[in-house]
């Protein structure tokens, strides 16, 4: 096909560059329209790590809140076991506050204790149930952790009114006194 523009060489020069310049302004057009979104994009992104860093940093004072409580705490178990132990060396026995805060701790939740005894040569007689044996043995693995020994497991009954394992156990290692 044949093209035949009768309009002078100069204005054909003229519009050929208005389309040129008019393609050149519109691609930056759409380099600056694309980069002004991503910028708000990451503008959007960087308000939402903000607000999730205001978050943490709220739990984090929280949590340091409770630390310093835990070990404020902490500390002060430390020296009243520390005062039971001078005192209880003192006099050469253990105090009843220490021994029963030890089997409280020693015992898992799953063990009742009903009652704790002396004997007359100074063991200790603890009475109590267990959901299974496995929560028994835990009792025992925690007393002896707490410098306690097991003289002997008196009895063990399976399947009683008063829970499933019914124990009498009798303690060495603890001294009657104060």
């Amino acid at each position: 096909m044949i093209d035949i523009n009768l309009l002078p060489e100069r204005i054909r020069r003229r519009r050929q560059r208005a389309v040129g310049t008019a393609l050149r302004v519109l691609g930056i057009i759409i380099v600056v329209a694309g980069m002004a979104g991503a910028a708000g994009l990451m503008m959007t992104r960087l308000q939402a790590l903000r607000a999730e860093a205001a978050a943490l940093d709220e739990q984090a004072a929280q949590f340091q809140g409770a630390l310093s409580a835990k070990k404020d705490l902490d500390d002060l178990l430390a020296r009243v076991d520390e005062r039971q132990k001078l005192e209880a060396g003192k006099r050469g026995t253990t105090t009843w506050s220490l021994a029963l805060r030890d089997i409280a701790l020693a015992a898992p939740a799953a063990v009742a204790l009903d009652t704790i005894r002396t004997t007359s040569e100074g063991k200790m007689v603890v009475d109590g149930r267990a959901a299974d044996l496995v929560s028994l043995a835990q009792f025992i693995d925690g007393l002896k952790w707490h410098r306690y020994t097991l003289q002997y497991l008196k009895q063990a009954a399976r399947g009683t009114e008063l829970g499933p394992f019914v124990f009498t156990l009798e303690i060495g290692g603890w001294q009657g006194g104060g």
